[in-house]
């Protein structure tokens, strides 16, 4: 903002500069839009031992991933830590409505 501020006192052209700084905001806008839908949770599937996540972009796309076994469920109250196939989770209390219900499904489909 002060470099425009100072080339717009000194009566250059910023319309070049603007355009290519807009273009780059909303790249990178989009990028980081997307990187942020392909990694929020939105669905967790529990099938006995067997769990599928899925994220906002694969709800989306009604898209189905295959399934993993639970390796480790570690509820430390405000958040928990899952380990699905070789990935692991980190679920807020938040932003799970039914969050005990969901740890305790995990931790029984772990023992299946």
């Amino acid at each position: 903002m002060i470099a425009t501020l100072v080339a717009v006192l000194e009566e250059l052209s910023i319309v070049p500069y603007a355009f290519w700084a807009a273009a780059g905001a909303i790249l990178l806008a989009s990028a980081w839009t997307s990187f942020n839908l392909r990694r929020r949770i939105a669905e967790i599937h529990v099938r006995g031992p067997w769990v599928r996540i899925r994220s906002v972009a694969d709800v989306a796309a009604n898209r189905m991933d295959s399934a993993h076994r639970v390796l480790d469920v570690r509820d430390y109250g405000s958040w928990a830590d899952v380990t699905i196939g070789l990935t692991s989770y980190e679920l807020d209390r938040d932003a799970w409505p039914r969050y005990d219900d969901l740890v305790t499904s995990l931790g029984a489909s772990r023992h299946e």
